[in-house]
């Protein structure tokens, strides 16, 4: 069946049809299924970024934008203190870095391997935290890393808090 599934997926993500629920009303199947499906995706990712020159061209971009981080903050601490010079209230406005960069992590899944929704209200710090929060119960480690790729598990043998998130 994950076999299948897994070739559905790109079809899910293409026509919008998500979120999609598969149900199994057998606990440890439902399990191996996520397993499976999380495993899918995974390999499938790493395979595709080890061969892509879209993906290579990404992280050098990512890298190049890295390196130069000192070099806009000293020039963010600058303008402040023009700003603060400027300004007879003292008071200074941060700006944010608006570039895709600024908030690129390559540990992320990427969008084309994940059945996370791009569009969601779910921010992506809010879910980091929930999730460290989880760290300390019993809940399986693949199944933190599943939810992170929208893929998540829900019956009455998960831990409550994980459940939770999930409903979230």
């Amino acid at each position: 069946m994950t076999v299948t599934l897994s070739k559905r997926i790109p079809r899910l993500t293409l026509h919008d049809f998500q979120p999609a629920l598969i149900f199994s009303f057998d606990r440890h199947q439902c399990e191996t299924h996520a397993q499976k499906l999380l495993s899918c995706l995974k390999d499938a990712e790493q395979s595709w970024r080890a061969t892509s020159p879209e993906w290579q061209a990404k992280i050098k971009e990512w890298n190049h934008f890295q390196s130069k981080a000192k070099n806009r903050d000293r020039a963010k601490e600058q303008s402040q203190r023009q700003r603060k010079d400027e300004d007879e209230g003292g008071t200074t406005v941060m700006l944010e870095d608006a570039a895709w960069q600024a908030h690129f992590d390559p540990d992320d899944p990427s969008p084309e391997f994940s059945l996370a929704g791009v569009k969601t209200s779910y921010d992506k710090t809010k879910l980091k935290s929930d999730l460290d929060a989880l760290n300390w119960t019993s809940t399986p480690d693949w199944a933190l890393e599943a939810i992170k790729r929208g893929i998540a598990v829900h019956h009455s043998g998960m831990n409550k808090r994980y459940r939770n998130l999930v409903e979230v």
